[in-house]
């Protein structure tokens, strides 16, 4: 099975609030997708996105694909169901790799995980961006039955 990771960050000492750009690395053994400096995008508003987008993905057998796009950046990824297991691409729908469902839930649970604790304290709870992150996390945590 080929290894994915998966890193969120935003610049160092940068003041958080709801509308902070951060970027996005996911890379495994046949490839690598990253946001390029131009391509930043609202990490917090995005993050609840791609929560609440792979976790239909993965639960809704009506729906195949889920397009990933950081809000206000034109950075995009694609989650392609392929024969029971999920294809990552870029978007000029080159894969990195074929992941099992759970496989990549946990993946993304871990680096969504990560990045909380090392930055997500700082995004003041009233803050807009914060209560559907909440929600987004209670609900991918829920669904997946997950731990932080």
């Amino acid at each position: 099975m080929v290894e994915l990771t998966l890193e969120f960050t935003i610049p160092a000492n940068c003041e958080v609030d709801s509308y902070t750009l951060g970027n996005l690395m996911l890379s495994s053994s046949q490839g690598t997708i990253f946001t390029d400096i131009q391509d930043a995008f609202m990490i917090f508003f995005s993050l609840t996105d791609l929560l609440d987008g792979l976790r239909k993905l993965i639960t809704d057998s009506t729906v195949d694909e889920y397009e990933f796009v950081g809000v206000d950046s034109g950075f995009q990824v694609y989650f392609v169901k392929k024969h029971g297991l999920i294809s990552i691409e870029n978007c000029d729908r080159e894969s990195i790799g074929l992941f099992e469902p759970r496989y990549l839930v946990v993946t993304v649970w871990n680096g969504v995980c990560r990045f909380l604790d090392r930055d997500g304290s700082k995004l003041e709870a009233t803050e807009l961006a914060s209560h559907d992150l909440v929600n987004a996390i209670a609900d991918f945590e829920q669904q997946f039955s997950l731990y932080r």
